[in-house]
């Protein structure tokens, strides 16, 4: 049988047509009579019909979609952003980016070629730049240069852009059955010091310490009160301060446990504070008068003054409670010139100068509510209140009001320290009472949380074993969990619906230009199929380098295996040519009119119901001419 490509060859330079075979040039199909009709033995091609949407585009752009909406929920949505945290919704947007890229590159490709045969040059290279996305390929004009360079830099740009919504976050609420509270220190130092109780108290005053000290010349502006410090330190207001009960460090523990980087959990509850206030303005004579039975000045026992000095010939005195089973909770403090030391009583010449300066506290243990930051190495406190009223007598106050905690003998040490600055240079300070209350506060603290503690209560100087209901406690909690997350922004929303939007754009204008003869199945299949083989002199000599010397103009025209013939026949008559330069008769109108094109291809692809089912020819040529799709003749 003869190879219909031979019979091309000899129509196409003035061979006889064959009476017994008809040859369709632009089709793979040999067909030969027969006494029942016309049968027809197909080759290898299959024809297709160009549909107005093509399915895998179609199902590519609800991939997108689909991909858009999954991501913007993982941003958006606080739970799930808290679920996956930061790196996995990375990893998964990533994922649905580069998924979103795949689809661009199944639908935008096809395109760009409509483009470049129906308002372009129409140029060999253009069309192999485009269908290889090389940028890099010779004799390629400068806007697919471009827009190839956009495409292939695309994935990288987004990829770079969404990462860099860090330093967001998530928060849940979760369930809590409650935890065991009291007087307690943060895990680590309950080992350390819980004879005492003096790293107790350095470890809870010194955050508000700091953030308090001035240098001499300037003293920072006071807080919004009430205003928490370090692990359980909260101002109430300029004249009073409260240590918190907190969390147990098993609890504590429990929760870091579970923690990653970056990861929070908060924990509020009810708890008891210890809460000392002072009165600046009290009668300050009654504390001569040994006598006095004022309740607005309660004395202690006039052995009970303890003394230590400091530079610049001052003292600091602190006048409670010593020894024995006594009422420790009233203090006076003093700073005041003088070079006093030991414990003393009321007759020592320091005495008065003593009262002078001193100011009164009274420390009482009230109903409060905290809130702990428990990070993966670290727990402080974030907020908290106190009522204005304390704790019934009994047996809330059984702790300070029945029991003598021997502060002269362990924390004068730790006055001078805190308080000593307030002697001289910072006399006239607004964190003067401040400072003093939260001292008195944690002081009174970390000496009862040394003795006993939360895990090592002992009921110490004859005290009641009611003591331990107010040293630990059952508490309901309420915790919250908060992870970090991308960052919510209408800039991180730009750019995820980008592939979205080019994707929607390129299957809108794949529809427009429905008209162009270029399907998705264009490539190198396809032009070897369709190419005219007088015109492949135009390319000789690149058959390995696939580099040519100028431009070479790649004309389409859609056409019946009729008109296919005729075409040929027309341009060997009109030029002599081996090199193809004209299709059929009739430039395609440069105008932007989609019915134009519909009805123009549709007159020229269909007759007696077949398809343009790749009825394509393929002609190169030098590049010169200005017209590149050709459409035939209309069928009548």
């Amino acid at each position: 049988m003869l190879d219909p490509r031979d019979a091309v060859n000899k129509l196409v330079h003035g061979a006889p047509k064959s009476d017994d075979i008809e040859y369709d040039p632009l089709i793979d199909t040999a067909r030969r009579p027969s006494d029942t009709g016309k049968s027809s033995v197909t080759y290898n091609g299959i024809p297709e019909r160009k549909t107005f949407v093509d399915r895998i585009d179609a199902v590519a752009l609800v991939v997108c979609y689909l991909c858009l909406a999954i991501s913007i929920i993982i941003v958006r949505n606080g739970y799930l952003g808290w679920f996956l945290g930061y790196n996995n919704q990375l990893t998964v947007v990533g994922f649905l980016l580069s998924v979103e890229q795949f689809c661009i590159m199944r639908i935008i490709p096809s395109l760009l070629m409509m483009i470049e045969a129906r308002f372009g040059r129409s140029f060999l290279q253009n069309f192999d730049a485009i269908m290889r996305m090389s940028m890099l390929a010779s004799n390629v004009v400068l806007f697919w240069r471009l827009t190839i360079a956009f495409l292939l830099l695309l994935p990288t740009a987004l990829s770079v852009g969404y990462k860099r919504f860090d330093n967001g976050n998530s928060t849940v609420a979760l369930y809590s059955g409650g935890n065991q509270y009291g007087m307690t220190g943060p895990p680590g130092l309950d080992q350390i010091g819980q004879s005492v109780g003096l790293s107790l108290m350095v470890n809870s005053s010194l955050p508000f310490i700091v953030a308090s000290a001035g240098n001499g010349t300037y003293e920072p502006p006071l807080p919004v009160f009430p205003q928490p410090y370090g692990f359980n330190t909260l101002i109430l207001s300029n004249t009073s301060a409260a240590a918190l009960d907190a969390p147990g460090p098993d609890a504590v523990l429990q929760i870091q446990s579970k923690l990653g980087l970056m990861e929070q959990r908060t924990v509020t509850a009810d708890v008891t504070g210890t809460v000392a206030s002072t009165v600046p303005d009290f009668d300050r004579s009654q504390l001569s008068n040994t006598n006095s039975s004022d309740p607005a000045v309660p004395l202690p026992s006039s052995d009970a003054l303890s003394l230590i000095p400091m530079f610049q010939g001052q003292s600091v005195g602190l006048w409670t409670e010593f020894l024995g089973v006594g009422n420790s909770s009233f203090a006076y403090i003093s700073i005041f010139d003088g070079n006093g030391g030991g414990t003393v009583d009321t007759s020592d010449p320091n005495f008065p100068n003593f009262t002078q300066n001193a100011l009164q506290f009274f420390i009482k243990r009230q109903s409060c509510s905290g809130t702990w930051a428990i990070t993966s190495n670290s727990i402080s406190l974030i907020a908290g209140t106190c009522s204005d009223q304390p704790l019934p007598e009994d047996p809330a106050q059984l702790v300070f009001s029945k029991t003598t905690l021997a502060l002269g003998d362990w924390y004068m040490p730790m006055l001078v320290e805190f308080l000593g600055p307030f002697g001289s240079k910072r006399s006239d300070s607004p964190w003067l009472y401040p400072t003093y209350c939260a001292t008195v506060a944690s002081m009174y603290w970390s000496r009862v949380t040394g003795l006993g503690g939360l895990f090592k209560y002992t009921s110490n100087y004859n005290a009641s074993d009611i003591y331990e209901e107010q040293i630990r406690y059952f508490g309901n909690d309420h915790i919250t969990s908060t992870r970090p997350t991308m960052r919510r922004s209408p800039l991180l929303l730009a750019i995820l619906v980008t592939p979205a939007f080019i994707c929607t754009l390129g299957f809108l204008f794949e529809f427009i230009f429905f008209t162009v003869p270029i399907g998705k199945g264009f490539g190198l299949t396809a032009i070897l199929s369709g190419l005219d083989p007088s015109s492949t002199k135009a390319v000789y000599g690149a058959s390995f380098s696939g580099i040519l010397r100028k431009p070479i103009r790649l004309r389409i025209a859609p056409a019946s295996a009729r008109e296919g013939f005729e075409m040929l026949q027309h341009h060997r008559q009109e030029t002599g040519a081996n090199v193809l330069q004209s299709g059929l008769a009739g430039a395609l109108p440069k105008r932007l009119d989609p019915g134009y094109w519909w009805r123009n291809f549709w007159l020229n692809v269909r007759r007696d119901g077949h398809p343009a089912d790749g009825r394509i020819v393929y002609i190169l040529g030098d590049g010169k001419t200005n017209t590149n799709i050709q459409y035939g003749t209309k069928y009548e």
